[in-house]
């Protein structure tokens, strides 16, 4: 069945919760041209920090004046990118999905007290980090068109990959990102980095693999 496509052109920031998908939509939503709505537990586009079904939202869409820009991490809790872009194939979508050393999203959690200190290193942490990251692969292999995977660290360091990442999205943007702490590297302990690392690091080599845009290249890879 044919689906027709709508005008309204949507952008959604996707990640695991610490890894720079704050400052990502912020600094994204800089641009004029974007009517931005981050991810919240009761609003217009929000429920308990999930998308409302789009039965609900499609009017929303409609009615707003720009390209809509997105913030729902969440929806990787229970369903993968593909899922979430079958619900909105009727609109032009992007996804921009980004990640960050496991070490430091972690720390990150236990530091805002999601985690305990001597729950930082759990296998189960370890293999729900995996999963959701694991997402942003499978929709860069079946639509590599629809999805920039980027790495927290990297736009940290280099300012020209924010830059890449905007042209491709087509917006104008400030770039809200500055020089990473990495405290997770420098205070977790060591025994625990280990677990950590052993734990995610196919999953981190396969993201770092497969990043949208790379420093000290000029341009974006496909």
């Amino acid at each position: 069945m044919n689906v027709p496509t709508r005008a309204h052109e949507l952008i959604m920031v996707m990640g695991v919760q610490r890894s720079g998908t704050n400052v990502l939509f912020d600094s994204l939503a800089t641009d004029r041209t974007v009517s931005a709505f981050p991810e919240d537990i009761d609003s217009a586009f929000y429920c308990n920090f999930r998308l409302r079904p789009l039965s609900e939202l499609a009017a929303l869409i409609e009615r707003a004046p720009r390209r809509i820009l997105l913030k729902p991490i969440s929806e990787t809790g229970t369903r993968s990118l593909v899922e979430l872009a079958q619900e909105y194939r009727s609109y032009p979508l992007h996804f921009v999905w980004i990640y960050r050393d496991p070490v430091n999203v972690f720390d990150s959690m236990r530091r805002e007290r999601w985690l305990a200190a001597d729950e930082i290193d759990q296998p189960v942490h370890m293999r729900g980090w995996c999963k959701r990251n694991e997402y942003a692969l499978q929709s860069q292999q079946q639509c590599p068109e629809q999805i920039a995977i980027v790495s927290y660290e990297d736009l940290c360091f280099d300012p020209a990959l924010f830059r890449q990442l905007t042209r491709w999205l087509g917006l104008d943007c400030n770039s809200y990102f500055r020089k990473d702490s990495a405290r997770g590297r420098k205070h977790v302990a060591v025994v625990a980095q280990r677990n950590i690392d052993a734990g995610t690091g196919d999953t981190l080599a396969a993201l770092d693999a497969a990043r949208t845009f790379r420093p000290g290249h000029g341009e974006f890879f496909c």
